[in-house]
């Protein structure tokens, strides 16, 4: 039963939760952070929603006692939830622990990609409750990258970019997956919304739901505040992480750079020869070997 008295400003109870595993209390368990602004309603929650269904619980979108179908406005609580949110997150390094040990997140260059089950939202908008990875990819390339939060700010824009070179990575036999910790209503509603009004639109590969945050934390990128910061790994046909970049919150990727990245891990694949500072493809690579160094540098130093 919802027993908060609406006479009083609501601060969407950001800062208060404090879940337990037992309890649902619209926030995830452990790490006390607001749910996306969706619930499960039940027929005491008088929160505006049909019995069972994801629904945001803030007062923009409750109903009557004896209304529990008026969602209307969920795609605005959605908005809200996530905005709110995000303004709480610190742009900075923070740490809770002792300022003399140092935060090693991990490298997982080299390492096997960890694999994992999770809800997804497909291109087709369509929800895959058991979105797999390694199913997914299937002996092909493959791309993740975790952004914080939906209906934000720098994410829109990274997304977009990725999108926008979607063709770029089929070329190279790339399939892209984006992270991050909101649901999949969250997902589907922002994919709905026209990017002129802060949406993503139709993307063409899988968001994924990490509401458990389990799938983050396994990548090294959870931070203290419940959030993905801003990581893309490099998977080869073996399912092995080639390559790895880290952002921190306020600072955006460079998807170029990534298909740069993706045609040296390819051209080194092929020729057997590695790839020096800048290269880019078409250009010469260098002869993994003291006179190969050298002929190298000779003709190309200049130009580094």
């Amino acid at each position: 039963m919802d027993t908060r008295n609406y006479d009083e400003p609501d601060n969407f109870g950001l800062g208060d939760c404090n879940c337990s595993e037992d309890n649902n209390c619209g926030c995830t368990y452990p790490n006390n952070i607001e749910d996306e602004g969706f619930c499960p309603c039940t027929p005491e929650d008088h929160c505006g929603c049909l019995d069972g269904e994801p629904c945001s619980c803030f007062i923009g979108s409750r109903g009557s006692e004896d209304n529990y179908a008026d969602c209307a406005n969920v795609h605005f609580d959605a908005i809200s939830c996530n905005t709110i949110f995000c303004s709480q997150i610190k742009t900075e390094p923070t740490r809770s622990h002792n300022e003399d040990e140092e935060y090693n997140p991990g490298i997982l260059v080299r390492s096997p990609a960890p694999d994992f089950f999770a809800p997804a939202v497909l291109p087709d908008d369509k929800i895959d409750e058991e979105f797999h990875l390694s199913e997914y990819l299937d002996g092909s390339y493959g791309l993740i990258f975790f952004y914080p939060m939906d209906f934000t700010f720098v994410c829109p824009s990274e997304i977009i970019a990725h999108d926008h070179r979607y063709e770029e990575f089929t070329k190279r036999n790339v399939k892209i997956v984006g992270i991050s910790v909101d649901s999949v209503y969250a997902h589907l509603t922002w994919r709905k919304m026209p990017i002129k009004e802060g949406g993503i639109g139709s993307v063409r590969f899988p968001l994924v739901s990490d509401m458990t945050k389990a799938i983050a934390h396994d990548y090294g990128v959870l931070t203290e505040d419940g959030v993905a910061l801003r990581a893309s790994f490099l998977i080869d046909k073996d399912g092995f992480v080639r390559h790895q970049v880290v952002n921190d919150l306020a600072i955006g990727r460079n998807v170029d750079e990534t298909l740069r990245i993706i045609d040296a891990l390819q051209f080194t694949e092929k020729h057997g020869n590695v790839c020096p500072a800048g290269w880019h493809s078409g250009e010469e690579g260098m002869q993994a070997t003291p006179e190969g160094a050298k002929d190298y540098l000779q003709k190309n130093a200049q130009k580094l």
